[in-house]
């Protein structure tokens, strides 16, 4: 490869969407010092103040952090454990906050998986915000059984830091689950004539060091 197709390769490669890295820590709640509570095996409540869960901080009320083997019934939608906003089941319910670092100007989602089980109530409610941004969202599972769906929340940040929480709210009964929360920078899309236009520079500098070399020869 000539240095020329290479430096048109990578003038391609830069004016494809960027992957960002995401900015929430321990997304999953996966890390922590995770202690059963008596009574709760596979399950601990966390109060208000709450750092146990790495990244993160409980308030407004309790929340119960459980892993995959509290119930049959319950599982993470990410890894092996996940929150239940709803802590000791009667409102106020529990929330969650990061404040995580960003750029301001720049536009990020907010991603996280809500559940619900009919079993142990109706719809499952939370209120998403970061920074000044803030929508509530509701989840109600067809049956009996745990179920997950993915929301987003997208936002401009304002400044180098923005403080990300995720609240239980309404009538959720005797569970709302969280899991799997991600923030992700929105990466600028090139136009699709942008991509054709630079694929085919590459082409016409390989064929013009193509032709360069056998007519030396």
């Amino acid at each position: 490869m000539t240095r020329s197709t290479t430096f048109a390769l990578a003038i391609l490669l830069l004016s494809t969407p960027t992957a960002w890295a995401d900015q929430i820590l321990n997304g999953s709640f996966e890390s922590g010092a995770f202690v059963e509570d008596v009574g709760l095996p596979g399950a601990t409540v966390l109060f208000p103040g709450s750092t146990v869960i790495t990244g993160w901080t409980v308030f407004n009320s309790d929340l119960a952090w459980i892993d995959n083997s509290y119930s049959p019934t319950v599982f993470a939608s990410d890894g092996v454990k996940l929150l239940d906003l709803t802590g000791s089941d009667t409102l106020p319910y529990g929330g969650v906050a990061q404040l995580i670092a960003t750029t301001s100007g720049q536009s990020y989602i907010l991603g996280f998986d809500l559940g619900g089980n009919l079993i142990y109530g109706s719809s499952a409610e939370l209120l998403a915000s970061a920074g000044s941004t803030s929508s509530s969202f509701t989840f109600t599972p067809a049956d009996n059984v745990q179920e997950w769906k993915h929301f987003e929340l997208q936002f401009t940040a304002t400044s180098s830091s923005t403080l990300v929480s995720l609240l239980g709210t309404g009538n959720g009964g005797n569970y709302i689950g969280l899991d799997n929360v991600s923030v992700n920078s929105v990466s600028a899309t090139p136009e699709p004539t942008s991509i054709v236009l630079a694929a085919l520079g590459v082409l016409g500098l390989g064929f013009f060091a193509w032709r360069k070399k056998y007519r030396r020869a």
